[in-house]
């Protein structure tokens, strides 16, 4: 016991120094979404039955509240080559193309939360923070590796991930994972290098509890602008273009550009449990066993979170048009240009939230039926933003309360209430109320579950996003407040297979970068309206699995959204030899034509745009994937349609999807 604690106090310290060394001020991104506060239209797999997996136990936390949500981690065979697709995330994707590249869902419901430091934001499919890593507490150490490539020479793009944990004894567990990314791109200028991985450990005792996590993001992103010449892809026979080309002869806006990101965090989550020692009978070797079991009452929380972020634009792409015009080849390409020097743009931010808070838990007694928790949170921020002077520094702080209602037991009903409130600071007023209850249902004799969720928000501007200095774009604006009243429900019939879902959301004051590229407000309301079905259908070894989602919107030009959305695979998965699980198909995604939002590298956003049209062809692939005792592994031929469809096949406009290439990938399990 007494090493026990010696391994947690040593833990502690070394983040609490972590943290002291980097900076006074610091935490979290802007607000984290509770658990309640589920996007409508998650999609569903089916388990493989051949995984036989060691005894453990893995969850998720709040980054706020330190509560737990069970999580399993990736250990499924089904779409495993979706693992290696930006395309495979959900049912539209708009982004640049490669592997690790920014991006957006084109499902206006499964957008990214923003954060104070946007630039992250289209990026969050792949950077590390506590709320998206999984804890583990498990009897035997779990080790895992994958590694995705795809294409050769140098275009070729990899993947490396790789997970240890270890429990060293019943209630300390530590873990290890990392992810390096390095795509070198089918296009000219268009690389992406990144750097991703975390340290953790988790105490899990009767009285005190501990979270701890330590991680860095690292992201260097070649920019080429997009293609300046589309025909390439929507025209390849056209007499204009040369007679003989490759995809890395198609011509493009910029190249010796990048973007580089990083982040650092260190965060810990501490729960002191207030409760009892309750005396209960339990068959132990075949005898009868008093045993005392800790029955928690109440519990003291206190969470910190410190991060730091920074972002340089930069470019090399600085030679003249002609020796006597004073016009870089990097200027042409902008309506505005604020000083004659190369562009360098350095920002950052340093953040630290520290959160105090008690929480009831649920029960603790049989007639206690849910769980009570309240809060209160501090976040101090430090900018460093360019300005037409230099590099400016500006504080902010803010202080919110909260709390959350929750029940997580029960037959016929669940429910997630929660409620945040800027009190005092930058933050004043803005609010967030979220909800989701859920009840199950009786169909032909099996379980089916009913989901209601709904929330209102008032969310203030980003400080970053009203003030804007660079060579290319100036403004320093002050918007109103942001309202957003969603609601929707989801009804889920796992016997057969099927999922359907419908959400609308009414925005006012709907904040977005507008088609001149600049950051806008829309005086007025958005309504936009989500429908969606999700389908498993089978015979004997024949699957087909289908999700559609239709989508609509008041106001195209401020909100566009593709009318129809659709993910299909239809597959063949059985077992050889009983001991090898195959998963033979092809599948396709595809939406309608609309105006997606396009892509601004100097400010590292996707802006609205209503002069090109992408999609009406179907993102397909023919892949095997197989499952052998603790080895999973894939085949992939991608893009096998990608002459079909009128708009040719961009994700976005003047970024097209890779051309068709092969795609291959492994993952061992080395568990014990």
């Amino acid at each position: 016991m007494k090493k026990t604690i010696y391994i947690v106090v040593i833990i502690q310290c070394w983040l609490s120094a972590g943290l002291l060394a980097q900076t006074q001020n610091t935490p979290l991104p802007h607000r984290i979404r509770p658990a309640s506060e589920k996007k409508a239209g998650a999609s569903v797999v089916s388990k493989d039955s051949a995984e036989q997996l060691p005894s453990y136990r893995s969850w998720v936390i709040d980054e706020v509240t330190g509560a737990q949500t069970p999580q399993d981690r990736d250990t499924l065979l089904y779409n495993y080559h979706q693992r290696s697709l930006q395309d495979g995330r959900t049912l539209g994707v708009g982004y640049l193309g490669n592997l690790g590249s920014p991006s957006y869902s084109k499902l206006y419901f499964e957008g990214y939360d923003k954060t104070e430091f946007t630039y992250w934001d289209v990026l969050s499919p792949y950077y590390k923070r506590p709320g998206n890593t999984l804890f583990y507490n498990t009897k035997v150490p779990i080790s895992n590796i994958h590694y995705l490539s795809g294409g050769s020479g140098a275009y070729k793009e990899e993947r490396f991930e790789a997970l240890i944990s270890t429990n060293v004894n019943k209630r300390l567990n530590l873990a290890f994972d990392i992810d390096y990314q390095y795509a070198r791109g089918q296009y000219q200028s268009l690389s992406n290098k990144a750097l991703n991985y975390s340290v953790r450990a988790n105490y899990l005792g009767d009285r005190y509890e501990l979270h701890a996590w330590a991680g860095n993001n690292y992201t260097l992103l070649s920019e080429n602008g997009g293609m300046s010449n589309d025909l390439f892809i929507t025209n390849p026979n056209s007499p204009s273009l040369p007679s003989n080309y490759t995809a890395a002869d198609y011509p493009v806006k910029l190249s010796q550009t990048w973007n580089r990101l990083r982040m650092q965090q260190f965060y810990a989550a501490n729960r002191y449990h207030i409760g009892y020692y309750r005396k209960e009978k339990k068959r132990i070797n075949e005898q009868d066993t008093i045993v005392k079991t800790f029955v928690p009452v109440a519990s003291l929380v206190f969470n910190s979170h410190f991060t730091k972020q920074s972002r340089h634009f930069f470019s090399y792409d600085t030679a003249f048009v002609s020796s006597g015009s004073k016009v870089r080849n990097i200027d042409t390409l902008y309506s505005n240009v604020y000083f004659d020097q190369a562009p360098s743009h350095r920002s950052s931010l340093t953040e630290w939230r520290n959160t105090a808070g008690i929480a009831m838990r649920e029960g603790f007694r049989p007639w206690v039926k849910f769980g009570l928790m309240a809060y209160i949170s501090n976040v101090n921020r430090r900018f460093h933003l360019p300005t037409e002077s230099g590099i400016s520094q500006i504080n902010h702080n803010a202080t919110s309360i909260g709390g959350t209602l929750t029940k997580t037991t029960g037959k016929y009903l669940q429910y997630n209430l929660g409620a945040d409130i800027g009190v005092l600071g930058v933050d004043l007023g803005e609010f967030t109320l979220s909800g989701e209850v859920s009840t199950f249902l009786n169909i032909k004799g099996k379980q089916a579950s009913l989901t209601a969720r709904g929330y209102i928000k008032n969310e203030q501007p980003l400080f970053i996003e009203e003030n804007m200095y660079s060579k290319y774009f100036k403004w320093n604006t002050d918007f109103s407040n942001t309202r957003k009243v969603f609601v929707g429900g989801e009804l889920n019939i796992p016997h057969t297979g099927t999922q359907v879902s419908i959400g609308v959301e009414n925005v006012q004051n709907h904040l977005h970068y507008g088609a001149d590229t600049l950051f806008s407000q829309h005086n007025g309301n958005v309504q936009v309206l989500s429908a969606r079905i999700n389908q498993q259908l089978r015979a004997g070894i024949l699957h087909w699995n289908t999700q559609v989602a239709y989508q609509t919107t008041s106001h195209e030009s401020v909100v566009p959204v593709p009318t129809l959305s659709a993910y299909t695979n239809l597959y063949l998965q059985t077992k050889v030899s009983k001991v090898l699980t195959v998963q033979l198909g092809a599948d396709a995604h595809f939406h309608t034509s609309y105006y997606a939002p396009a892509y601004e590298p100097s400010l590292m956003k996707f802006y609205n745009q209503r002069q090109v049209k992408v999609g009406g062809f179907p993102m397909s692939t023919i892949y095997l994937n197989a499952h052998l005792q603790k080895t999973r592994f894939f085949a992939m031929y991608y893009n096998v349609l990608k002459n079909t469809g009128a708009n040719g096949y961009f994700s976005i406009p003047h970024y097209p999807l890779n051309p068709t290439i092969f795609k291959v990938g492994v993952s061992w399990d080395f568990s014990n």
